[in-house]
């Protein structure tokens, strides 16, 4: 559904590419907790990007929600303590993540 609201948490090298590509087609509320990468995929796409404080905020104002977080220990944190508990019930969560299955699995069971 293109008027649905889309946040993306995590700029590294993967999240930050995935982001530009997203951001061409549609508008992104972004965080990474280095705000240079906010600021600079911001700069490059202007009309496209805004930037949150928080994964929290991202999550509490998005009806679809993409991390590209860099293990398992980082997702498995920012999800339970600032995703879930603010994401609105029908939202989806699309964990692009290097993490193990066990992980997935985890997320997956707390989500529902």
């Amino acid at each position: 559904d293109l008027s649905s609201r889309v946040g993306f948490v995590g700029l590294g090298k993967i999240g930050f590419a995935m982001a530009s590509n997203i951001c061409s087609k549609h508008k992104l509320l972004v965080y990474d907790m280095d705000r240079a990468q906010s600021s600079k995929l911001q700069r490059d796409n202007q009309d496209n990007i805004e930037i949150a404080t928080s994964a929290s905020a991202v999550a509490s104002h998005c009806d679809i929600l993409i991390t590209a977080l860099p293990n398992d220990s980082i997702l498995s944190n920012v999800v339970e303590s600032e995703i879930y508990r603010h994401q609105p019930p029908d939202a989806i969560h699309i964990s692009c993540s290097t993490v193990s299955p066990d992980t997935s699995a985890l997320l997956a069971r707390l989500q529902h």
